[in-house]
């Protein structure tokens, strides 16, 4: 449960909903491709509103979600390069080693103080599609002794493949 400060003067925020995610309209299992694996992409924030003269303030309706609590029950297809370029690699293997996701405020950059709001973690369900090169897989299999736990099924696939029906219909 979050507890809200009333900093806008709205009687009702107290009581004001905050669907974090919603996969009401969802048929299947959601899959989501991933370009920019960035922390707040991932995982989700809780931002801050600010008032003039300098001063900010968060409540429950400022919670976002990341692409992590959105998938929940799905897939997320991404690129093992950009996890570990944009430093993210260790998040989402918390994420699914616990099986859910913290969200919170962006780490601090440029000053910007972390909000005091911490939501409960979300438990999340979900199957990573991470993809790259042999040489990435053979890297992380020898320095990253949780890799093969985490992410243990290696698949190979051609570059190039005929568009005939005898490869359609295998497929």
């Amino acid at each position: 449960v979050v507890e809200a400060k009333n900093q806008n003067g709205d009687p009702f925020l107290p009581w004001e909903v905050n669907i974090v995610v919603d996969n009401t309209d969802v048929a299947s299992r959601p899959i989501i491709v991933l370009k920019d694996p960035s922390y707040v992409n991932l995982i989700g924030a809780v931002d801050r509103a600010g008032f003039a003269g300098g001063m900010s303030y968060s409540d429950h309706t400022h919670i976002s979600a990341g692409v992590l609590a959105q998938a929940n029950g799905g897939f997320i297809i991404v690129s093992i390069y950009d996890l570990l370029k944009n430093g993210v690699w260790d998040i989402l293997k918390s994420a699914i080693r616990n099986e859910e996701v913290r969200i919170e405020s962006a780490p601090i950059f440029r000053g910007w103080i972390p909000s005091p709001i911490r939501p409960q973690p979300l438990p999340v369900k979900i199957k990573i599609i991470a993809f790259g090169s042999r040489e990435w897989w053979h890297l992380l299999e020898m320095y990253d002794p949780e890799f093969l736990g985490l992410f243990g099924v290696k698949a190979e696939v051609l570059p190039d493949v005929e568009l005939n029906t005898a490869q359609v219909g295998a497929y």
